[in-house]
């Protein structure tokens, strides 16, 4: 499964995926949007920050996705544009 980081998370982020066997690409979330919008249908799973605002534009070009997560603890804009058999999660962050 092909997964894109649109912005900067831990090393260790990266590495936890790439060993279970995803194929991570990390792109800046200063990306310009048609440049960023121009790689989307090529990934099953992004990770985000809050930087990036997900909007019913974003996922209509993001065809191939089945997953989205948001990094650290926001809650994913992704649930209110959600359509069958998307996923989107909020991850934890670790820190107390």
């Amino acid at each position: 499964m092909k997964v894109l980081v649109i912005d900067t998370i831990a090393p260790e982020g990266i590495a936890y995926l790439a060993e279970r066997g995803f194929e991570v690409d990390q792109v800046s979330s200063k990306l310009p949007k048609d440049e960023l919008h121009g790689r989307l249908g090529d990934y099953e799973a992004i990770v985000t920050r809050s930087s990036t605002t997900v909007t019913p534009e974003f996922l209509g070009r993001a065809r191939r996705l089945r997953c989205s997560s948001r990094s650290p603890t926001s809650p994913p804009s992704t649930a209110r544009h959600s359509r069958g058999g998307f996923c989107a999660t909020t991850a934890r962050s670790r820190r107390r």
